[in-house]
């Protein structure tokens, strides 16, 4: 990025001979040109190239603008919801099977006798059983609050014969 920025302030003259060029942070300097083609070369190609810094230092400003927003969308997608709950899940997973290979360690350390394959499947049978009872425990669960927030039929029939959205809305907020 230019840091220094500076300017050509040009006599009052049409055909401009001698600049003097100003920088922040110095003193102003005078450049002298002999022939005046030179001096309009020279005054075409500072403004040229004047506008060509400020171009790149639009550029620049906004590549470095479009990388923090892309910094913060990839720190919004590891943060987010969606990310925790894959997270939970795999954790969920990992805890699951390290629990699994824990129990059928515990069964074959209290049956030496029998072969490895008969306590894996003898512990996965009961994780299958462990799975079925906690599937129906959710189903029980669902009911509980089911049963809880109970409406009538004949009332949400009421509500949902209603012409408007507002008052569809209103009706079946006032049975909850």
């Amino acid at each position: 990025a230019v840091a220094r920025r500076s300017s050509v302030a040009r006599p009052p003259s049409e055909t401009p001979r001698s600049f003097a060029l100003l920088l922040q942070g110095g003193g102003p300097w005078n450049v002298v040109f002999d022939r005046e083609a030179d001096a309009a070369a020279f005054a075409r190609d500072y403004l040229v190239r004047q506008r060509l810094v400020a171009v790149s230092l639009k550029t620049s400003r906004g590549l470095k603008t479009i990388g923090n927003l892309q910094d913060e969308i990839v720190d919004m997608r590891r943060l987010g919801c969606c990310a925790a709950l894959r997270r939970l899940l795999y954790q969920s997973v990992v805890l699951v099977l390290m629990s699994f290979f824990v129990y059928a360690g515990a069964l074959y350390a209290n049956h030496p006798d029998r072969s490895p394959m008969d306590v894996a499947a003898m512990a996965l049978q009961d994780a299958v059983s462990v799975a079925l009872a906690c599937v129906g425990g959710l189903g029980d669960f669902g009911s509980v609050v089911c049963g809880v927030i109970s409406v009538p039929a004949a009332e949400l029939q009421r509500c949902v014969s209603l012409p408007e959205a507002v008052e569809v809305r209103a009706c079946a907020a006032s049975l909850v």
